[in-house]
């Protein structure tokens, strides 16, 4: 059903995004379409050569593994989404949890280096992170998989207008932009912490002070 999904939404030139489904491999599904995958899902499965459940533990992957995968999504074009923060929460009540969070930093790390595209989410709004601060949570845990403080922030607003299609008009500071400004007191790209309590900020042209 869902390889049959895939061939409707090519035909129709619609962009499929979301889970990778338990019947197809992370490769396959690539290679038939999907488009963005969320949570890293499907990897894992690829990445652990035995497997007695849907959910490989993360923290038996092959991380040898990582860059032909990380390869092969950069070479598709495929996009990901890992939310990392909220995986960090769930992967508190298991075991092996220090190394489950590790190999996920690798893989994003991974797909940084093969020049994957990657996205900021907390998958916020089902009870387990907070919308909006776990935004800078999920910064934090971009930078400890590789990336600098810039090229987190990109996740959150250019490369994610670039993924919806605004480029120019969000994700940017530009004549022309939608006025969303985040005033800070000091250079987030030394310490994105400086991100966590701005003094004001702009959104669609109002001002908001922090009192």
């Amino acid at each position: 059903m869902y390889e049959a999904v895939l061939a409707a939404a090519a035909r129709n030139g619609i962009r499929v995004i979301g889970h990778v489904p338990f019947s197809l491999s992370i490769e396959d599904a690539m290679r038939e379409g999907h488009w963005s995958v969320e949570h890293l899902l499907g990897y894992e499965r690829s990445l652990v050569a035995e497997s007695n459940g849907f959910y490989p533990d993360w923290a038996d992957a092959d991380t040898a593994l990582m860059p032909q995968l990380a390869a092969l999504t950069a070479s598709l074009g495929v996009w990901n989404c890992p939310t990392l923060a909220i995986i960090h929460i769930y992967a508190g009540n298991l075991e092996k949890t220090g190394r489950a969070v590790e190999n996920r930093r690798r893989m994003v790390g991974a797909l940084h280096r093969a020049g994957a595209h990657l996205l900021a989410g907390t998958d916020s709004g089902i009870g387990v992170t907070q919308p909006g601060t776990s935004l800078h949570d999920e910064l934090a845990e971009l930078v400890a998989s590789g990336l600098t403080g810039a090229e987190a922030l990109r996740t959150a607003t250019s490369t994610a207008a670039e993924f919806l299609g605004a480029v120019g008009e969000i994700g940017v500071v530009a004549p022309g932009a939608r006025a969303d400004l985040l005033l800070v007191d000091s250079n987030p790209l030394a310490d994105l912490s400086a991100l966590r309590t701005p003094p004001m900020l702009v959104l669609r042209g109002k001002l908001y002070e922090r009192r």
